[in-house]
């Protein structure tokens, strides 16, 4: 199942556009969706009315019906720049998870800046051990992916505190921002040299 969000309503008219947040979530049942979807939300929040912010959102059962439908999303995925994986519960291993992590670090993208592997996890107190074993494992393939991993304990009351998110997540738009301008000047320099030599040859 795909969802888009449209999570950018709140922008003002005449805002100095820096530039477009893409947002690929995936999350593993009901609840998981929910936290998603306040996640979704919080990020387009905290980056404000400069960043045109775009979300979609996946269940992973739904990426491994079909070989069609796990490339498109793996293809989506790839070029986000942040994504966000929701696991509520954390019984057992979430193997096929893991696996599709996995073909996604092989996979190719066209992002300039390395990304942003945002993941939350459930809030059951006597599943330390899969817990940590998600977290090693996300972090593992967070690398291969070129992405920053930031992971937050889901608490009783998860939707409260947006602290663990803020600063990373202006360090990580403030970095993709000057990116972007470099890329402009360089661009500009290129096109000033291509119209100064015909003059030079004359």
């Amino acid at each position: 199942m795909i969802e888009t969000l449209d999570v950018n309503s709140h922008a003002h008219r005449g805002a100095a556009v820096r530039g477009r947040l893409r947002v690929f979530s995936l999350y593993l049942d009901f609840p998981g969706s929910l936290r998603a979807r306040w996640a979704n939300c919080t990020l387009s929040q905290l980056a404000g009315e400069n960043w045109i912010t775009s979300t979609e959102m996946w269940r992973l059962d739904s990426i491994a019906s079909s070989p069609a439908i796990l490339k498109l999303s793996t293809g989506e995925a790839a070029r986000a720049d942040v994504l966000l994986v929701v696991v509520n519960s954390l019984n057992y291993r979430e193997h096929e998870l893991i696996e599709w992590l996995a073909a996604l670090a092989r996979h190719a993208t066209d992002r300039r800046n390395p990304g942003l592997l945002l993941a939350l996890f459930g809030d059951d107190e006597k599943q330390n051990s899969e817990l940590q074993w998600t977290v090693q494992q996300c972090q593992d393939w967070a690398g291969p992916m070129n992405r920053d991993f930031l992971w937050n304990k889901m608490d009783a009351g998860p939707t409260l505190d947006q602290s663990w998110l803020k600063q990373h997540l202006e360090l990580f738009l403030d970095r993709k921002h000057r990116t972007s301008e470099q890329e402009v000047l360089a661009k500009l320099r290129c096109e000033v040299t291509a119209d100064e030599l015909p003059a030079l040859a004359a």
